[in-house]
């Protein structure tokens, strides 16, 4: 039999939102997280699906602007964390 046994960091996030007084809280309470450096969900390194997909099947991307283009192509990486995500799309 399989149970969902929350991990340390799991715990911990659950009982530090559990303390907010509503929703209008929640921005203070991830501010209170990054500022005591417990960021869980931040791996160090960018999602590794995005990273396969730029090295290994360009095929699945549109194909690249024309050089009389001068409009860049954009991007929304949705998430928390420190940007790698970001930092492997501009290089």
């Amino acid at each position: 039999m399989s149970t969902d046994q929350p991990t340390d960091a799991r715990a911990r996030l659950l009982s530090h939102f559990t303390s907010a007084q509503g929703s209008a809280e929640h921005g203070s309470k991830w501010n209170e997280l990054w500022t005591e450096g417990f960021l869980p969900w931040d791996k160090g390194f960018p999602n590794p699906a995005l990273a396969d997909l730029l090295s290994q099947r360009q095929d699945l991307l549109p194909p690249p602007s024309s050089p009389q283009q001068s409009k860049q192509k954009k991007a929304l990486v949705p998430g928390c964390g420190k940007g790698y995500d970001v930092l492997l799309l501009s290089a």
